[in-house]
């Protein structure tokens, strides 16, 4: 008997897995899920077992397995399944740098589930009486989600400070009983899912949502997998609700500022500029643009990539979209909204060079 697994550590071996024996007094205790300890490279590791072989095969120089010392079950391996299909890594490193065995191993499905997309303004009305666990993306998002809940009457338990790891576990080990808590999104998976506990994610469009030394694995979309698996109540808050996450949005809630563009149409970028500089002749200005290929603009005016220069008169932008691959991509939306309500609150002209149609 042998088995295909995966080595519970932070590797760079991608998808290989690795083939091993099964001693004959194991034999009929491990199956695929269970976690064991084997030889390799020099080192007792731990691993996941992803298939068993009844059938005899020829593996040169092969090693035993030591022993069984834990399982996750068939819910829970489908969890990790498509966590590690959907962000290009492998189980094993996930067990090992971002979802601890002890917790994962005893998420059971629960009873209850319940879900619902909102508005950021929507948080403190969608907030149940008690056990509102509240991620954010950052420290600096938690402390003024507190301080917006403070003001609008909501009792405000914990929000995190620091983002040190003791100041969450420490919380969580002596916690009784809590209204509303507000801690990092990046502590999500050392929380088991229970009917009792409600999970709002805030301003989920957030990219710091996403975790870089993981190959960008995005923590609401984790989220969501979960609460398919599994259950539970789960809450989304956003400017915009994101459609590559959510397939069932009933209000698409958005608040599009009341702005005037001045559209400058041009078969190129460099007619565009030169239509651009006609009109423009007799008033200099301080622009702002993220686009480096219209450095070559009348000298008249300053140019500038510094969107805080408390100089800026006028903001160009070149094609702006909405869109990707022809699909309406909600983050190019919001990023596209809070350009333009950013210009209109500092009173700067916002440009548009439209080579075509947006």
């Amino acid at each position: 008997m042998f088995v295909d697994l995966e080595i519970i550590f932070n590797n760079t071996y991608g998808y290989i897995q690795f083939t091993y024996e099964v001693p004959i007094n194991l034999r009929t205790k491990i199956d695929i899920g269970d976690i064991v300890t084997v030889p390799f490279r020099n080192v007792e590791r731990q691993a996941i077992v992803l298939k068993v072989h009844n059938e005899n095969i020829i593996v040169p120089n092969i090693k035993s397995i030591f022993k069984k010392v834990g399982n996750i079950d068939q819910f829970q391996l489908k969890y990790l399944e498509q966590i590690a299909i959907s962000n290009n890594t492998n189980i094993g490193i996930l067990l090992h740098k971002h979802i601890e065995y002890s917790k994962i191993s005893n998420q059971k499905k629960i009873r209850t589930g319940s879900s619902g997309v909102y508005g950021n303004k929507k948080l403190s009305t969608k907030l149940k009486k008690n056990n509102n666990v509240i991620f954010t993306s950052s420290l600096l998002e938690a402390k003024k989600v507190a301080e917006t809940l403070k003001k609008e009457g909501k009792n405000v338990d914990f929000y995190q400070k620091t983002g040190g790891v003791k100041e969450f576990t420490n919380l969580w080990q002596n916690l009784k009983s809590f209204q509303n808590i507000i801690i990092l999104s990046v502590n999500f998976e050392k929380i088991i899912i229970k009917d009792n506990l409600n999970f709002h994610f805030f301003n989920c469009n957030n990219f710091s949502y996403n975790l870089p030394y993981l190959n960008n694995i995005n923590i609401v979309e984790s989220s969501i997998i979960k609460h398919k698996i599994f259950k539970g109540h789960f809450f989304y808050y956003s400017e915009f609700p994101s459609l590559e996450l959510f397939n069932k949005v009933n209000d698409y809630f958005l608040e599009i500022p009341d702005v005037s563009i001045d559209n400058i149409y041009g078969n190129s970028l460099m007619e565009c500029v030169e239509l651009f500089d006609r009109k423009y002749n007799n008033e200099p200005l301080h622009i702002y643009t993220a686009n480096k290929d219209i450095n070559f603009i009348s000298t008249k005016h300053k140019l500038t990539n510094n969107i805080n220069s408390d100089k800026i008169e006028a903001a160009i932008m070149i094609n702006p979209t909405i869109s990707y691959n022809g699909i309406l991509s909600s983050n190019r939306l919001i990023r596209l909204i809070k350009n333009l309500d950013f210009f209109r609150n500092k009173n700067i002209k916002i440009i548009n060079f439209s080579t075509k149609k947006i």
